[in-house]
C-alpha cells in the first residue's frame, strides 16, 4: 500500500450501481478508518429485489488496478438500463417530452425544485446537521446548476429551494445504506411533495466493516410507480465542511442529484458506443479518482471527462455539466417529475 493509501481519513471511493426494489440506484463509497458499523438493521436483504442475480463479484474482483484500497459495486444489469431508456423512448414518442409554451418545467424558463430536507440522527443527544450547513450546501447545488463553477460552463434552469427541514431520531435510518430495508422504511416514512420534490436525506449511511457510502439516488423512471422511494441520500461529512477529505465541498449532493435528474455516469457503459446516452461526453472506461487531468482510457475521441459532476473526481475537480445531460436532465423532467 502507498503513503497516500496509509494516510488517515483519506477517503476511498466506491461506485455503487443497483437496482433495489425495481428502482434504479446510484451510489458513492468512501471508506474511512473510524467508522461505527450499522446494525443489523442496516444490512441488505439478499433477495433478489436488492440487488440483481450477478451482482455478486467479490471485493477482490471489484478492486481497480494501481488504485489502493478503491472498488467499485456492481453495474446495474445492461438489460435494467435498456428497460429505462425503452420506456423513456416510448414515452417520448407518445409526446410526454413535448415542449407545451406556457407549462411548468418547459423552454428556457427556469424549474424551481421543491427540497424537503430530512436529517437523520442517530441517539436524541447526537448533535443535528445544522440550519446552516443545509443553506451552504444549497447554495452549492445552486451554483453547480446555474453553471456558477466554471467560466465556460451553462446553466441547467434548474434551482433548488428548501420547502421544509425535519429531523428524526433513529439509528437504523442514520446508518440505512444502499438496497437495505432500513433505507427503504425510511424513504417511505419521511418522503413528502409529490414528483417535483426532491427529497434529501442526510445521514451517515454505513456497509458492514466501516464502507461509508458519499451518497446514493433513484433514478426517474420508476417514480410515477414508486414515489415513496424517491429521493436522494447523502452522507453528512460529503457537505461542506465535512471529514472527507477530497469530497467535502458539497458536490456530492450535486452528483447524486444529477442522477435524480436521470443522468447516469460518464464512465456507464465503458468505452461502448452507447455509453452514459449523452453524445458529448467522451466515452471514460473507469471512473476518474482525484483529477488526473488528461487521462484518455478510450480509443474514442476526446479525453476523459473528469471536471464533470457526473464522474468521480474530487469535488474541487468537478465543475459542470455538458449541453446534452443538460438537455437529457430537461427531457426527462418533462416526461417524469412535471
Amino acid at each position: 500500500m502507498t503513503e497516500r493509501g496509509r494516510r488517515r481519513g483519506l477517503p476511498l471511493l466506491l461506485t455503487v450501481l443497483a437496482a433495489s426494489g425495481g428502482l434504479l440506484l446510484s451510489g458513492s463509497v468512501v471508506a474511512a478508518s473510524a467508522a461505527p458499523s450499522p446494525s443489523s438493521g442496516q444490512t441488505a436483504s439478499p433477495a433478489l429485489d436488492d440487488c440483481e442475480p450477478g451482482d455478486t463479484e467479490t471485493l477482490g474482483a471489484r478492486t481497480l488496478k494501481g488504485l489502493d484500497g478503491v472498488v467499485r459495486g456492481p453495474e446495474p444489469s445492461a438489460a435494467t438500463a435498456e428497460a429505462y431508456e425503452r420506456d423513456l423512448a416510448r414515452r417520448v414518442a407518445a409526446g410526454e417530452a413535448r415542449l407545451a409554451p406556457g407549462a411548468r418545467g418547459d423552454g428556457p424558463r427556469r424549474i424551481t425544485v421543491p427540497v424537503y430536507v430530512h436529517v437523520l440522527k442517530p441517539s436524541t443527544k447526537a448533535k443535528a446537521v445544522s440550519r446552516a450547513k443545509i443553506r451552504r450546501q444549497m447554495k452549492v447545488m445552486n451554483r453547480a446548476y446555474a453553471g456558477k463553477q466554471w467560466s465556460k460552463a451553462r446553466s441547467t434552469r434548474f434551482r433548488f429551494k428548501v420547502k421544509k427541514v425535519d429531523t428524526t431520531v433513529n439509528r437504523s435510518w442514520y446508518y440505512a445504506t444502499l438496497g437495505s430495508k432500513a433505507s427503504r422504511e425510511m424513504r417511505k416514512t419521511l418522503h413528502r411533495g409529490k414528483r417535483r420534490a426532491l427529497n434529501l436525506y442526510i445521514g451517515a449511511p454505513t456497509e458492514r466493516g466501516g464502507l461509508q457510502l458519499l451518497g446514493y439516488a433513484t433514478f426517474p423512471q420508476r417514480a410515477k410507480k414508486k414515489l415513496t422511494l424517491d429521493g436522494v441520500v447523502i452522507h453528512k461529512d460529503s457537505m461542506p465542511g465535512g471529514r472527507f477529505r477530497g469530497y467535502n465541498k458539497g458536490d456530492t449532493a450535486v452528483h447524486e442529484t444529477g442522477h435524480w435528474l436521470g443522468l447516469y455516469h460518464t464512465f456507464h457503459g465503458a468505452c461502448g458506443k452507447k455509453g452514459d446516452r449523452v453524445a458529448d461526453t467522451p466515452s471514460e472506461r473507469v471512473p476518474s479518482f482525484e483529477c488526473p487531468r488528461g487521462r484518455d482510457t478510450c480509443p474514442s475521441p476526446g479525453v476523459d471527462p473528469i471536471h464533470n459532476f457526473m464522474d468521480y473526481s474530487y469535488d474541487r475537480c468537478m465543475h459542470h455539466f455538458t449541453p446534452g445531460q443538460i438537455d437529457r436532465m430537461r427531457k426527462l423532467w418533462r416526461v417524469y417529475r412535471r
